[in-house]
């Protein structure tokens, strides 16, 4: 369902964080979203990671009362070697079904922080990573400063398909590389 925002609505820039009234919305007035928007690809110990992302405008969440502008993405992971898809949930294009979505944008050092939080299946891990512009190449993105997050939703670790956090499976790659768009 499409929703609008009235006339009478304050629109703030994206990366407002204080003061924001009930209805407002964060609108992406200086584009700091667009150079992240697509499909990315890049290679990482024989394995091809291919980065969907998405711009929403205008969601609304009930968590924050108010709408905006967001990323979200989804990724697939394939072993180079044997021609093996690891890892797909790119197939899912609706906002809620997105797996990866922006938390923070850093405009100064050009990096935004993303957030992945998985499946159920695999205790809803959950990790943050940096996408960061290449200065002189708006066709290629540094994925960088991985880092674990919480697990078993945060609250508890009622997790019946593994025992202990290092046995669920982690698709993202964990070190720094160079994406292309694509």
């Amino acid at each position: 369902m499409a929703q609008l925002v009235s006339c009478q609505t304050p629109i703030l820039p994206l990366g407002t964080y204080e003061d924001i009234p009930n209805g407002a919305y964060l609108k992406d007035l200086d584009n700091i979203l667009l150079p992240y928007v697509g499909t990315w690809e890049g290679v990482l110990n024989n394995k091809k990671y291919t980065f969907v992302l998405t711009k929403f405008t205008q969601h609304y969440s009930n968590y924050n009362l108010y709408f905006e502008d967001e990323l979200r993405g989804n990724f697939k992971v394939t072993d180079l070697a044997t021609n093996t898809v690891i890892y797909d949930n790119t197939a899912t294009t609706t906002y809620d079904n997105q797996r990866i979505f922006y938390t923070y944008p850093d405009v100064p050092r050009g990096l935004i922080q993303l957030f992945f939080r998985d499946t159920i299946a695999n205790c809803s891990n959950s990790f943050s990573f940096y996408l960061r512009n290449i200065n002189g190449h708006p066709d290629q993105l540094t994925y960088c400063y991985f880092k674990y997050g919480s697990w078993g939703n945060g609250v508890y670790r009622d997790c019946p398909n593994y025992t202990d956090r290092s046995q669920i499976p982690v698709y993202l790659p964990q070190q720094d590389f160079v994406l292309t768009k694509l």
